[in-house]
């Protein structure tokens, strides 16, 4: 692929995670992708056949980009326990009060919604989630607890996006950290109790 062509594929997946985040999975059309991209609907299809292969496209460049960014909120921590820390609160989009953590944090849900229909992105979006909770087990030693705290974070993600005013950063941040101390405190118990 050319640089230009590279290059306008980045501006249509742009676009259509854009659309995804700010109007919901049926603006993410063709037709209004390009409108977005200033692009022709050739020019969008040029690159992606159909929609369900650019949606199965901007959900796998959503997956980078979070990959990306959880890799460099954790960059420079050496405390295991605080990285542990930091990855929760990009999880639960709560790491800042930016606006690319919201729109981040609504192409995820938009990408949630889609997987709950059975749609393009269904297959790389149960993957990745699958992926996190057997991180989560890993940092946590237990499978059980790791699927309530993805739980948690996704919950805190929804409200975040949906009544920031009453789930800010800091509260989300906090309602966290209350419960990864509540699970230290409950491992240091059963291991003084062994």
């Amino acid at each position: 692929m050319t640089r230009d062509a590279a290059m306008t594929r980045d501006q249509i997946l742009d676009a259509a995670t854009s659309l995804l985040a700010t109007r919901g999975t049926e603006h993410a059309t063709v037709r209004k992708v390009a409108a977005e991209a200033g692009l022709s609907p050739g020019a969008v299809q040029h690159h992606f056949k159909t929609r369900d292969e650019l949606i199965a496209a901007a959900y796998g460049r959503t997956a980078e980009r979070f990959r990306a960014d959880l890799e460099d909120a954790v960059d420079g921590i050496d405390d295991p326990f605080a990285r542990f820390r930091a990855g929760c609160h990009l999880l639960a989009g709560c790491a800042d009060d930016s606006e690319r953590a919201r729109e981040a944090t609504a192409a995820w849900l938009a990408f949630a919604g889609i997987a709950a229909t059975g749609g393009p992105a269904a297959p790389g979006y149960r993957e990745a989630w699958q992926g996190v909770e057997d991180d989560l087990a890993a940092g946590l030693g237990d499978r059980e607890e790791a699927a309530l705290l993805l739980a948690l974070l996704d919950g805190i993600a929804v409200a975040r996006l949906t009544e920031p005013e009453r789930m800010t950063a800091g509260r989300g941040r906090d309602l966290i950290d209350r419960h990864l101390a509540r699970l230290t405190r409950d491992r240091d118990d059963d291991a003084e109790g062994r």
